[in-house]
């Protein structure tokens, strides 16, 4: 079971900026390592969580935030189901992933898989070490 986050964006950096903010706080280093493969000016930026709990800060913060930033975010559940995440909908949607999987943060271990699409430069967003 893979549940899948996805920020796009029209502007550069404004991924970049998010994430930056995002992980800034968060004590996951291995969260903090796959950022670290990002690239400043990309408009496209996906993870992949083994652990469907785990979205649930992320879809949190994005909700919390989502007038600072010119991003959109989409999650996907199931197999080529993707869901966008908005202001109205995003308590909803954190509510149901602890309802559909109540007992899934103590069955496994955390393992965050990254895949980064890069549209434009090449340079690394920020140092994480």
């Amino acid at each position: 079971m893979y549940v899948r986050v996805r920020l796009y964006s029209n502007k550069a950096g404004e991924i970049y900026r998010f994430l930056c903010m995002f992980f800034e706080n968060k004590k996951d280093t291995s969260a903090k390592n796959a950022f670290s493969e990002m690239y400043l000016n990309s408009l496209l930026w996906e993870n992949i969580y083994t652990n469907p709990i785990e979205i649930s800060t992320i879809v949190g913060v994005y909700a919390d935030n989502i007038d600072k930033f010119q991003i959109n975010m989409w999650i996907s559940l199931d197999k080529d189901v993707f869901i966008k995440i908005t202001e109205n909908n995003a308590d909803q949607i954190i509510k149901y992933l602890y309802e559909r999987f109540p007992y899934w943060s103590s069955l496994f271990p955390s393992l965050v898989i990254n895949k980064v699409t890069a549209s434009l430069g090449s340079r690394p967003l920020c140092n994480t070490s």
